[in-house]
């Protein structure tokens, strides 16, 4: 493997890029928070994603997290950027200008793309494990929409996502319930496409990407638009619904408990 002529690894700090002949390798690299996205890693994220949907040299693209986990979720602790009068990060300008367009850029860039789901897949990093186009998961990989725990609404997509794969009893009951989905049945819901053992994830989506680099890609490019097409326009509209209501949400009593008893380790109180 190398880094990427166009997007040297050492040009970020929160993610690598590597290639293996035609296929980008993209992995979330904050292993000590589990891959947590924090504004900084979705600017870097955005703007690696875009330049590998602009390089022909690419053929497909593989998604992966560093260490335990393929991503924890929103950064709850990342209180950089832009905030609201009431001090509070603003989180619909994050989602617009940063978090959303990843995941619209998974779906409408031309290379097919892989997602190797290592460890959780939680919150946000659940929808872009989603917004891929085949879904690998390792054998101890779970997904979660993980947002009800802090009192808040799925967002990047994923309100959209987990449906349209595996139907709307399956969004609500991750959504409401906010519970750990294992490999297994993610695969038998349609969540995910694959699974393998842990210690072959990588390698079988590199496998994968290898194959789908070796193919016709402007072939795959047509695939991918027809196919994404029926959805397209409700995602973009979700994402803005998503948007306006994590924003409101944030500002909750309700969210704001929900925050605090987590980042100190306790039960929430919503009641008495």
């Amino acid at each position: 493997m190398s880094e990427t002529a166009a997007d040297p690894g050492s040009a970020y700090e929160t993610i690598r890029v590597a290639r293996d002949g035609a296929v980008a390798i993209v992995e979330l690299h904050r292993p000590d928070s589990l891959n947590a996205i924090s504004l900084d890693m979705g600017r870097e994220l955005l703007a690696a994603l875009r330049a590998i949907a602009a390089d022909r040299d690419v053929g497909a693209v593989v998604l992966t997290g560093a260490g335990r986990g393929f991503s924890s979720g929103a950064d709850l602790r990342d209180v950089s950027g832009a905030t609201t009068q009431t001090g509070r990060p603003d989180v619909a300008g994050r989602l617009r200008d940063t978090l959303n367009p990843i995941t619209l850029t998974l779906r409408e860039m031309p290379q097919p793309v892989v997602a190797a789901v290592n460890g959780v897949a939680a919150g946000i990093g659940c929808a872009y494990a989603l917004a891929c186009d085949v879904v690998i998961a390792a054998r101890s990989a779970s997904l979660l929409l993980a947002f009800v725990n802090v009192a808040l609404v799925p967002d990047g997509g994923a309100s959209l996502l987990v449906s349209a794969r595996g139907g709307l009893g399956r969004g609500l009951e991750m959504a409401l319930l906010g519970e750990k989905v294992s490999a297994e049945q993610a695969l038998a819901y349609g969540l995910v496409n694959r699974i393998e053992d842990d210690e072959r994830l990588l390698e079988s989506a590199l496998d994968v990407a290898r194959g789908l680099a070796a193919g016709p890609p402007e072939t795959h490019a047509a695939i991918k638009r027809l196919l994404n097409e029926p959805y397209l326009e409700p995602l973009r509209r979700q994402l803005e619904l998503e948007a306006d209501a994590q924003a409101a949400r944030v500002e909750s009593d309700e969210a704001v408990e929900a925050i605090s008893a987590f980042l100190q380790k306790r039960a929430p109180r919503f009641r008495g």
